[in-house]
């Protein structure tokens, strides 16, 4: 008995204690057959283990229900029963030591449920109820073909056994229940601690921008001081030719041609003049890009305030992405919709998006002969601006992850996954909404769609 119970607290899952204790029952109670039924939560009670019987007997007599079937199983698990009946114990076991003189004394709806022992000749029964804080949660099956194997000392016996077993099962179910809630504790702390590394991705990822944003700002700045004093040198040496010109052309009329740095005057004149052109519209685009950089860098008030013309942020982001565009297709086209109305929102932040797109279809590219093409419209109330290009394409299973957070399929060339999720939430806070479609190896195509701007909430946040 003391080596028993020792057993029992030896286990914190339920399958191994049950299957010892059935064991370890079966050699003290010398029972040719020992089986434990459990009760579910559907009101079943199928065997959990069992040893000496067959399979088939389980397989038949293992079903049962305790709100369907009246048997004496389910009696005691109900602990419907007349204790007055020898067959049953004060404490609410039933037993008996000649099954097939039993049986003639039941209902006819009672013998179709208890026959099973009587079919497989089992004349010693005992059925010991294993209760849990007061509730019969399993019961002790002892069977043996042999008459008078189950007397009621036996059965007092495993009855004191089983208040002990009945513990010993709360005690795993309660490390089971404690298991589980550590379980899902470790999950929500591993869920919770993605979550905080992702927010801390994005905030170095914002501060490198903001970063990168102060470095152009400064980049900006130093390259406009030099340049302007070239626009204005440009315009001096202009306005000096002009002045100079015409006395160098007389001199030509009057002598021939002549020397300047080693240049024939007459080659020299269209030289010099088309040279002055091409110096004053690189040192414009300069300017502009300058211009771009500066704009690109400041930083906005958080509100939506202002109308823009879409092509001019479609221009900007193109004119910021130019040299990246000419190294990586040498066709690229720009097809601009001139009827588009202006859209509320903010200048810098959508020419952020068309940066993005235009370098993620840029990086798709495996060669120069593919193309990109960038498209406005206005279609159904609605401004529309996609960028297509003709590379290797997405797989279905990742287009729909496009947005997410720290998803890239360009892990291996220093992808983020934080461009396109940037993206993304500029677009939803400015009421529109970016879509993808491609086909593997077809190329991509990213749509922008954007509400006008009386389809927009005024003094909405983003």
């Amino acid at each position: 008995m003391t080596y028993l119970l020792s057993i029992m607290n030896q286990y914190s899952e339920m399958k191994p204690l049950l299957v010892r204790f059935v064991q370890e029952v079966k050699k003290i109670t010398g029972c040719e057959a020992v089986g434990i039924r459990v009760l579910t939560e559907e009101g079943t009670i199928p065997y959990e283990t069992y040893t000496g019987f067959k399979r088939d007997f389980c397989r038949r007599a293992g079903p049962l229900s305790i709100d369907s079937d009246r048997c004496s199983c389910s009696n005691v698990f109900r602990e419907e029963y007349d204790r007055k009946l020898p067959c049953y114990t004060q404490e609410g076991s039933f037993y008996v030591n000649y099954m097939s003189r039993y049986l003639p004394g039941l209902s006819e709806a009672e013998r179709k449920t208890c026959d099973f022992c009587d079919i497989f000749h089992y004349e010693s029964v005992a059925l010991i109820p294993i209760r849990v804080q007061d509730r019969v949660s399993g019961l002790i099956h002892l069977a043996d073909r042999k008459e008078d194997r189950v007397p009621l000392d036996l059965v007092e016996l495993i009855e004191s056994i089983a208040l002990h077993l009945g513990t010993a099962i709360q005690r795993v179910w309660i490390l089971e229940d404690l298991k589980a809630a550590e379980r899902n504790l470790e999950e929500k702390v591993r869920e919770k601690t993605e979550q905080l590394q992702q927010r801390w991705q994005q905030l170095i990822q914002a501060n490198k921008l903001s970063s990168l944003g102060v470095l152009a700002a400064g980049v900006a700045h130093e390259i406009n001081n030099p340049n302007q004093i070239i626009l204005a040198n440009i315009d001096l040496l202009e306005e000096a030719w002009r002045g100079v010109s015409p006395f160098l052309d007389e001199y030509y009329e009057q002598n021939g041609d002549f020397l300047i740095s080693g240049v024939n005057y007459s080659a020299f004149r269209e030289e010099l003049s088309a040279n002055l052109a091409r110096s004053l519209a690189a040192a414009r685009r300069i300017d502009g890009i300058v211009g771009d950089l500066k704009e690109f860098s400041r930083k906005e008030p958080s509100r939506v305030e202002s109308d823009i013309d879409i092509n001019l942020v479609i221009q900007g982001g193109v004119t910021l992405m130019s040299n990246y565009i000419k190294t990586a297709t040498g066709n690229f086209r720009l097809e601009l919709s001139a009827d588009i109305p202006p859209v509320r929102g903010s200048f810098q932040k959508l020419e952020q998006v068309l940066v993005n797109l235009l370098e993620n279809a840029c990086q798709a590219l495996t060669s120069r002969k593919q193309g990109i093409l960038v498209r406005s419209s206005l279609r159904q109330n609605q401004v529309e601006i996609s960028v297509q290009d003709e590379g290797r394409g997405i797989a279905a299973v990742d287009l729909a992850r496009l947005g997410d957070p720290f998803f890239t399929t360009k892990r291996d060339s220093g992808g983020t996954g934080l461009g396109l999720s940037v993206s993304s939430t500029i677009v939803r806070e400015h009421g529109g909404r970016l879509e993808f479609s491609s086909q593997k190896g077809e190329g991509t195509t990213a749509t922008l769609f954007l509400p006008l701007d009386d389809q927009l909430q005024q003094g909405e946040e983003y």
